[in-house]
């Protein structure tokens, strides 16, 4: 009986272990998404913010080309 309980103890130690592993693992590849997700969100920002710098850059050259009528 004793035997059983110390076969118990350990097979509950190991699997302790075992979730304390599985727990580390997931807490990483938590950090791994976050930090991916906060620079995909830079990128985002990045991309709008050249999305709209050329569109004020086209507005502008637009009217650079309105003041020239060619008459054909």
């Amino acid at each position: 009986m004793v035997t059983n309980i110390g076969c118990n103890m350990t097979n509950i130690h190991e699997a302790l272990q075992g979730f304390s592993a599985q727990s580390e693992e997931f807490s990483a590849s938590s950090e791994q998404v976050a930090a991916a997700t906060e620079e995909q969100t830079a990128s985002m920002n990045q991309m709008t913010f050249s999305a709209q710098t050329l569109t004020q850059l086209a507005d502008n050259l637009s009217e650079m080309v309105a003041i020239f009528n060619l008459n054909t």
